[in-house]
């Protein structure tokens, strides 16, 4: 099904997201629930552009 998809991973925040999308990424991988101290975006941010 994905087989001419390029998906960009560990997209860490909002600007980084709407920057991929603004050169016509439709397919953005965030690090969700990962053992980290710092929480870059949240499960609802990451939500917000499926």
């Amino acid at each position: 099904m994905f087989k001419h998809y390029i998906q960009i991973a560990g997209v860490i925040d909002e600007d980084e997201a709407r920057l991929l999308m603004e050169c016509g990424i439709k397919y953005i991988g965030f690090p969700l629930g990962l053992p980290v101290q710092n929480v870059d975006l949240s499960e609802y941010e990451g939500g917000k552009y499926y």
